[in-house]
């Protein structure tokens, strides 16, 4: 019998039972097994069928059915399903031809030490050996032509993360698609401190302080009644508010509807097409830095939204009322609020940064914070805060609770 990879059967066979043959590439060696029950058989058979298709399915394959299945699920934006692709394939550019069995522990670590001497390395001539004697920024320097590393700790930390997360869903049943019974780049040690990015060279943390952070919502506030006043258009400064009272990502603000705000005018749902899962909230409105100025954006948005249709973008395009701005469109008006406030320019990433620190300084939890800007708990404690920065939160909602007690 002639047979290209895969399992066949059951047929029965002459001295009774049933048969199962297989063979794991086409013209290779032929495998028997016969079984007496046909329940059995049909079993080994679809166990086997599964085992082979895992042996010859690339990792390309497997990461472009990755990123379909979690686009499909809804639990990824398109841009981050573009980001992830980048990463798997930066991290594992050696072995995408390859079939997903052969990915082994060994060869996962290897490739991750290839990626570090990458990152490393200089951008401009290679080096792979730099001064340990930072630049007032804090970056190492090419001894040859000066030049800095091609990446950051942070860079390949990220990606090894985007890889592990990738490797768990490969070994999940019913795929368990590693010829190892769980994850090869679950154990893969990460090397190297990320650059704490949220302390600037001029002393400034990257974040607001409480004071800072109603400086800035005041004057937002301000600008936006200004601008109502004189008949112009508040949406900019708005949206510039949002992430430092609710804390949602710019892609989440973006894509606010009339019909997200409900009961009312209480209560600010998220929902659309979001990054992840926990990205969904209910109502933001119920976990804000300060409930004040949560009132006063509800209001604001209201008013953005009262002549326009239920599926209408409260920040939408001049044109086009279906079409909501771009996401960067914020990080342009929260710069000029910040100039108008006088303070530090900062991002919206960074406003949410000042979000968890504001929330846990007050007295609530990271889970809380986290579940109010649409994370879990373990990306708050990790990308967020942080212990020091938990332990800062603690020590002036202590320090403030000092202060009123009589």
């Amino acid at each position: 019998m002639s047979l290209g990879a895969g399992a066949y059967g059951p047929y029965a066979h002459h001295r009774g039972g049933f048969r199962v043959v297989w063979r794991l590439d086409a013209g290779g060696k032929q495998t028997t097994r016969v079984f007496a029950l046909k329940a059995a058989a049909v079993k080994y058979r679809d166990d086997m069928a599964l085992q082979i298709r895992s042996h010859r399915r690339t990792v390309e394959t497997a990461i472009e059915e990755y990123t379909t299945a979690k686009a499909r699920a809804g639990t990824q934006l398109g841009t981050s399903s573009k980001q992830v692709s980048q990463r798997l394939a930066r991290i594992m550019a050696d072995v995408l031809t390859e079939p997903l069995a052969k990915l082994t522990y060994t060869r996962c670590a290897k490739l991750y030490a290839s990626l570090v001497a990458e990152c490393e390395g200089c951008a401009k001539c290679g080096e792979t050996t730099l001064d340990d004697a930072a630049r007032p920024s804090g970056i190492r320097t090419c001894p040859k032509c000066g030049g800095g590393p091609a990446g950051q700790a942070r860079t390949h930390h990220e990606i090894l993360r985007t890889a592990r997360t990738w490797a768990r869903w490969c070994a999940q049943p019913p795929r368990r698609w590693f010829a190892t019974s769980g994850s090869p780049w679950e154990h893969v040690e990460q090397v190297g401190r990320a650059r704490d990015t949220r302390v600037k060279a001029d002393g400034h943390t990257a974040g607001y302080t409480y004071d800072e952070l109603q400086t800035y919502l005041r004057t937002a506030r301000d600008l936006a009644d200004a601008a109502i006043a004189s008949g112009e258009d508040p949406t900019p400064y708005i949206a510039a508010m949002a992430p430092g009272v609710f804390g949602p990502r710019p892609g989440e603000v973006v894509q606010l509807q009339r019909r997200s705000l409900d009961e009312g005018g209480t209560v600010l749902r998220i929902d659309g097409w979001l990054k992840t899962a926990n990205s969904h909230r209910d109502n933001v409105a119920g976990q804000a830095t300060d409930a004040a100025y949560a009132d006063i954006l509800l209001a604001l948005v209201k008013h953005a939204s009262k002549d326009l249709a239920s599926d209408d973008y409260v920040f939408h395009q001049t044109a086009n009322l279906k079409r909501h701005r771009d996401p960067k469109w914020i990080t342009g008006w929260v710069a000029r609020v910040a100039a108008a406030a006088g303070l530090h320019t900062i991002t919206p990433v960074l406003l949410r940064h000042t979000y968890f620190s504001v929330v846990v300084g007050r007295g609530g939890s990271v889970g809380d914070a986290a579940r109010g800007a649409g994370n879990t708990t373990e990306v708050g404690l990790r990308n967020y805060t942080g212990p020091a920065v938990v332990r800062g939160a603690e020590q002036e909602h202590a320090a403030r609770r000092l202060r009123v007690v009589p």
